[in-house]
C-alpha cells in the first residue's frame, strides 16, 4: 500500500471512532466528577520554541541556505512554507517535485524531520537559489548593490569610494515618461568662468594678454578679481572702476581713463631707515581735491588741492618737506609702520569720485641674511605616500639662476630662471606639475627616497653665488597609530556591571583625552592630567554600574592626542533576565 493510501485510510478512522470515543470520555468525566474526585488532567507535551538565525542576504544565481532550530524534537514535523504564496516547500526530509530550485537537508540521522545533534539543540536547515518573480528569469534587484571604502587610509593620502547600484527600472521609467525633463536640464546653461587663458610661456619684457570667460546667466556683474599666485594684483567693479595692487606686474590701463594706476611700497623695510610711498593716478578731465594714505585703515596723511598737507596718528613719521601729491616720505620707521598702505584719491567737484589702491609693506628688526634659510623635509614619511620638499631663500636684489635638489649628492630635481623643470635618476618620482623654484613634491615616497636632502640656490649672472641648506628624510612602514578596538558586551543582563575596553596606538604623540559616548553623548573623559573620579575606570576602561536597558545603543570611544583624533565604535544591548 502506497503512503498516500495508508495516510487517507488512517485519517478515515479517525473520523469514524472521533464521536464514540468524545461521548465516552465526556460520561467518564461527568460521573467522576459526582463523586466529588477530579480525575488528574494528562501530562501536556512541552510547548515547541523556534529558534531562526536571523536575515539571510543572498546574491542572485547562487544558493541561500535558511535554517531554524526547534525545542524540544521529539515528535516535531518541520516543514518550509514560502509567504509569498503560500506555497509548501517541504515537510520534514521530503521536498516536493513542483519546486526544483527548493530543497530541505538534514544531517546523519536525523528521524521525522529532526537531526540528532550532540552536545547542542537539533538543526534543521532548507537551501533555495534566490527566487524570482517569474520561473526562468532572475528577479533584478533595484538600489544600491555595494558601498567599497577602504577599511584603513594613511594620513594625508588619497583615497576612492565607490557605490554600486542598479536603477534599471526608474531608468526604464524615465525614458518613456520624462525624456523631455532629462533634455531641458541636460542643455541647462553652465554659470560660472568657463575658461581662463594664460600663456604658458612668455619672453621676458613683453606685453602679455590675459582672458578670463564667464557665463552669469540672469545674474549681474559685481566684480573680477585676479590673483597673482595669491595675491591680488587687479580688481574690476561693475562700477567700471579698476583698482591694481603690489609691484609683481605692471598693468595697462590706457583703457582705463580714471583710476589709480599703481600704489608702491617697499615689501621690506629695514628698521630705523628711512622709506617712500608712491601713489600714481590719472583723473582725465577731473580735478584733483585730495589724496589720502591710510595705515591699517587709520589715515595718517592728507594732501588736499590747495596743498595743505595733515598729518595723523604717531605710527609713522612723515617727512612733511618731501611728501606731495603723488609720494609720502616716512621717517626712521620702526615695526609699528608694518601693515597695509591704502592711497584713496578723490576728484573735485562735481563728481566727488574716489579711487584707491593699495599695497603691504613689513618692517624688519635687520638686513635680511643673503642665502637658503630653511630647508623643510619631513623626518619620518610613511611608505607610497606623497611628500613636500620646501627651500626657502632670500637674494636680496640679485637675480635667481636656478635651484637644484640632490638626494645623497644625487641631482635629482632642478629648475631654473627660465621656469624649465628638469628630472633625474630614479629613487624618486617628481610631481612636475606642483613643483617650483621654492618646493619640490615627491610622489608615492619608497625606501629608496630616505638620505640626505640638499637645497643649492645659485645667483644669475655676474655673481653666479650659491648657497645651499640640507635636511634629511626616513621612509617608513605604514604606522598604525589611533584606536584599534572598542571591546563593549553585545549583550548584557539588566543591574550588572559591565566593562568597555578601548585600545589605541599614538606612536610618538602624547594623549591629550579619552572620551566615550553613548548614541553621541558624552558620558565619560578622561585627560591627560588623570583626574578622576569614579572608581575601576582609567584610560582604558569604563566600568557601568548596573546597567538598565537605557544603556542599550552605540558606544564610541574617542581618543585626542595634541594633533589628531581617532574613534571607534561598538553596540551593546540590555536583556531582561527571565525567570
Amino acid at each position: 500500500m502506497s503512503k498516500v493510501a495508508r495516510a487517507r485510510q488512517i485519517r478515515g478512522l479517525a473520523r469514524r471512532f472521533r464521536r464514540p470515543i468524545e461521548s465516552v470520555l465526556a460520561q467518564r468525566q461527568q460521573s467522576v466528577c459526582f463523586a466529588g474526585v477530579q480525575e488528574p488532567e494528562r501530562a501536556r507535551p512541552p510547548p515547541l520554541r523556534i529558534e531562526s538565525y536571523g536575515v539571510v542576504a543572498a546574491t542572485a544565481g547562487e544558493e541561500a541556505a535558511l535554517g531554524c532550530r526547534v525545542f524540544p524534537s521529539e515528535s516535531a514535523t518541520v516543514s518550509w512554507k514560502r509567504l509569498r504564496d503560500q506555497k509548501l516547500l517541504s515537510t520534514n526530509n521530503y521536498s516536493y517535485t513542483g519546486e526544483r530550485r527548493a530543497r530541505v537537508r538534514h544531517e546523519e540521522g536525523s528521524t521525522s524531520g529532526t537531526c540528532g545533534s550532540p552536545g547542542g539543540p537539533p538543526r534543521t536547515t532548507a537551501s533555495s537559489a534566490a527566487p524570482s518573480a517569474s520561473p526562468g528569469r532572475e528577479e533584478e534587484k533595484v538600489g544600491v548593490s555595494a558601498v567599497r571604502v577602504p577599511s584603513r587610509a594613511t594620513r594625508f593620502t588619497d583615497q576612492t569610494l565607490t557605490c554600486s547600484y542598479n536603477l534599471a527600472t526608474w531608468a526604464s521609467m524615465l525614458s518613456s515618461g520624462t525624456s523631455t525633463t532629462a533634455n531641458s536640464s541636460a542643455e541647462e546653461e553652465k554659470v560660472g568662468v568657463s575658461a581662463v587663458h594664460v600663456p604658458s610661456r612668455a619672453t621676458r619684457f613683453t606685453d602679455q594678454t590675459l582672458t578670463c570667460s564667464y557665463n552669469l546667466g540672469d545674474m549681474g556683474l559685481y566684480a573680477v578679481k585676479w590673483y597673482l599666485n595669491d595675491s591680488e594684483f587687479f580688481r574690476y567693479s561693475s562700477e567700471r572702476d579698476i583698482v591694481v595692487f603690489g609691484q609683481d606686474v605692471q598693468v595697462n590701463q590706457r583703457r582705463k581713463k580714471w583710476c589709480v594706476s599703481a600704489v608702491r611700497v617697499p615689501s621690506r623695510a629695514t628698521r630705523f631707515t628711512d622709506q617712500t610711498l608712491t601713489c600714481s593716478y590719472n583723473l582725465g578731465d577731473m580735478g584733483l581735491y585730495a589724496v589720502k594714505w591710510y595705515l591699517n585703515d587709520s589715515e595718517f596723511f592728507r594732501y588736499s588741492s590747495e596743498r595743505d598737507i595733515v598729518v595723523f596718528g604717531q605710527d609713522v613719521q612723515v617727512n612733511i618737506e618731501e611728501s606731495g601729491a603723488n609720494k609720502v616720505v616716512l621717517r626712521e620707521v620702526d615695526f609699528s609702520a608694518s601693515g597695509t598702505y591704502r592711497c584713496e584719491v578723490i576728484s573735485d567737484a562735481p563728481y566727488f569720485k574716489i579711487f584707491v589702491g593699495s599695497s603691504t609693506m613689513t618692517v624688519i628688526a635687520e638686513e635680511e641674511k643673503v642665502g637658503v634659510s630653511a630647508v623643510r623635509v619631513p623626518s619620518r614619511a610613511t611608505r607610497f605616500t606623497d611628500q613636500t620638499l620646501t627651500c626657502s631663500y632670500n637674494l636680496g636684489d640679485m637675480g635667481l639662476y636656478a635651484v637644484k635638489w640632490y638626494l645623497n649628492d644625487s641631482e635629482f630635481f632642478r629648475y631654473s630662471s627660465e621656469r624649465d623643470i628638469v628630472v633625474f635618476g630614479q629613487d624618486v618620482q617628481v610631481n612636475i606639475e606642483e613643483s617650483d623654484a621654492n618646493k619640490v613634491v615627491l610622489r608615492e615616497v619608497d625606501f629608496s627616497a630616505s638620505g640626505t636632502y640638499t637645497c643649492e640656490v645659485m645667483i644669475a649672472a655676474p655673481y653666479f653665488k650659491v648657497f645651499s641648506g640640507s635636511s634629511a628624510m626616513t621612509v617608513i612602514e605604514e604606522e598604525k597609530v589611533g584606536v584599534s578596538a572598542v571591546r563593549v558586551p553585545s549583550r548584557a543582563t539588566r543591574f550588572t556591571d559591565q566593562t568597555l575596553t578601548c585600545s589605541y596606538n599614538l606612536g610618538d604623540m602624547g594623549l591629550y583625552a579619552v572620551k566615550w559616548y553613548l548614541n553621541d553623548s558624552l558620558f565619560f573623559r578622561y585627560s591627560s592630567d588623570r583626574k578622576i573620579e569614579i572608581e575601576k575606570s582609567n584610560a582604558t576602561r569604563v566600568v557601568l554600574r548596573e546597567v538598565d536597558l537605557s544603556a542599550s545603543g552605540t558606544y564610541t570611544c574617542e581618543v585626542t592626542t595634541d594633533r589628531s583624533e581617532s574613534s571607534k565604535s561598538s553596540n551593546m544591548t540590555v536583556t531582561v533576565q527571565l525567570a
